[in-house]
């Protein structure tokens, strides 16, 4: 299919229009002179139809049927819209009527009269003719009522003469703008004509070639401004011939540089892979060290205990408060030792990965920690539609007992409150624990989750390492975690899960 030019769009889309408001004035000016001549119809009908009962009272009356006939007759003779006259009583018994080959029995009860009507109107179609009856009231309709039929015919034949007459006018005025719009689209056309040969000759490389501007309206001064791009571009030329050469040098030393680059790289791979040895031999050695101090401190705080309970009496108060300094101490460093364990175990320990519901995790860790919640009172919101997650269940388990923990013990309202939730809008699954306890500072948001860091506020239980820990196992599920806290209202603890497994 060939493509449309300009000239002819515009010339289909004026005498579109033009036809398109012809027909909208024909259909208006059909239907409004409908309306005004049928208005004249009724207005001259019910007056004729009125006038008939009138003077048809007195031969009502008297039953003078006859007279009555001839009455009707030479009064639908004298009125050439009238098609049909036929009178009859108020019980509907046609008393006349000007039909030759008897009364139709389709006429009976039509266009009844309402009681209290001064007339009604109804229109019909007889003899495959459409009949304007008018029906008016004889005595109020006591003695009976007159019906007259009058033609539309003549109405719509004069409707349509004017019709014809008026799309005879569209006609010419259509030849007329067809002409106008042919003057009119060479006009706008031509130039724009000129101008695209022009921009085909420019876009080969022919920077020569110049607009012929022959208007000073909007497309003359289009020309004008496409005159100048052209000679701008003759002066970009010579500045792109410059670039050029100039990009060419920097891509030699590009590709140089890119050598360099490239023994940099290798030497980054060379030292990242030392470094990841580096972290997985002191991993291990914390999880020795850590497993080898477990048996000394064991024997520390055993015989400690046993002087405390044999030698307590045998002590003076000094040396039973360093008594109580050694077994205080030991037993803090044996539960820093058990973190230092744990986070050694989440990179040098591994446990598979399955697909674990969240709900089952909670309950036990809900389980395991009923004694702290039921202490302080506290009530641990779980929904029921938790989601199952590909995860270390185990780790999993930690995380939340280290964030609820956390949420028990710093939590210094009447009624503490623990809320666990989700969302799953995204590729991950991102959890919450939130309560209503003490909160932090933001100053403290990144320094909490450091290894052994303790806020100024805590007491002498933590070792400061159970958001690391968290921190530590989330990082390993391919995930993130952060906190967002206000002071004095609570602080919730996020953390996200990969809903894909191979993102893990």
């Amino acid at each position: 299919m060939g493509i449309i030019s300009l000239r002819n769009r515009i010339l289909f889309m004026t005498l579109g229009l033009i036809v398109l408001l012809g027909v909208i004035v024909v259909i208006f000016v059909k239907t409004e002179l409908t309306k005004a001549l049928l208005f004249d119809l009724q207005d001259k009908g019910i007056s004729l139809t009125k006038h008939l009962a009138d003077i048809s009272v007195n031969d009502i009356l008297t039953e003078n049927r006859l007279r009555l006939q001839m009455q009707i007759n030479d009064y639908k003779e004298s009125t050439r819209e009238i098609k049909y006259i036929f009178i009859h009583d108020k019980k509907g018994k046609v008393l006349v009527h000007t039909f030759r080959k008897g009364f139709p029995s389709d006429l009976n009860k039509i266009n009844e009269v309402k009681p209290g009507e001064e007339y009604s109107i109804q229109s019909i179609i007889a003899d495959k003719e459409a009949i304007l009856d008018i029906a008016v009231p004889i005595l109020k309709g006591e003695t009976g009522v007159v019906h007259a039929g009058f033609s539309e015919e003549p109405l719509n034949l004069t409707v349509d003469k004017k019709v014809r007459f008026l799309v005879g006018i569209i006609i010419v005025i259509l030849f007329i703008g067809n002409g106008a719009a042919i003057l009119f689209t060479s006009a706008i056309t031509k130039p724009i004509y000129n101008l695209t040969k022009t921009a085909e000759q420019v876009s080969i490389g022919n920077l020569e070639q110049k607009a012929m501007v022959t208007t000073g309206d909007e497309i003359g001064r289009l020309g004008i401004t496409f005159n100048k791009m052209i000679d701008e571009l003759k002066n970009d030329r010579g500045k792109i011939k410059e670039y050029t050469e100039s990009l060419e040098e920097m891509i030699r030393k590009v590709s140089a540089s890119r050598e360099e680059l490239d023994r940099t790289n290798k030497k980054l791979q060379i030292a990242n892979k030392e470094l990841i040895k580096s972290n997985e031999e002191l991993d291990e050695f914390t999880y020795v060290v850590s497993h080898d101090l477990k048996e000394p401190l064991r024997g520390i705080g055993a015989f400690s205990g046993f002087l405390r309970q044999k030698y307590r009496d045998k002590l003076d108060e000094k040396g039973k408060h360093y008594i109580d300094i050694i077994l205080d101490s030991s037993e803090r460093m044996r539960r820093l030792i058990d973190d230092l364990l744990k986070l050694s175990r989440i990179s040098y320990g591994e446990t598979p990965f399955e697909y674990t519901n969240v709900s089952y995790i909670l309950n036990e860790v809900k389980d395991n920690l009923s004694y702290a919640l039921e202490s302080k009172k506290c009530v641990l919101e779980i929904p029921d539609d938790l989601p199952t997650v590909y995860c270390d269940s185990t780790r999993i388990r930690e995380v939340f007992h280290n964030l609820i923990i956390n949420a028990i013990k710093y939590n210094d309202k009447d009624k503490p409150h623990i809320e666990i939730g989700y969302n799953g809008h995204n590729d991950h699954y991102t959890f919450h624990v939130k309560d209503n306890g003490i909160g932090i500072e933001e100053k403290y948001f990144d320094k909490i989750f450091h290894i052994f860091q303790r806020l100024e506020r805590d007491d002498k239980e933590g070792t400061g390492a159970g958001l690391t820990i968290v921190k530590r196992i989330i990082y390993k599920h391919g995930g993130r975690v952060w906190v967002e806290s206000k002071v004095g209202e609570g602080t919730t603890i996020f953390f996200t899960i990969p809903k894909n497994k191979r993102r893990i």
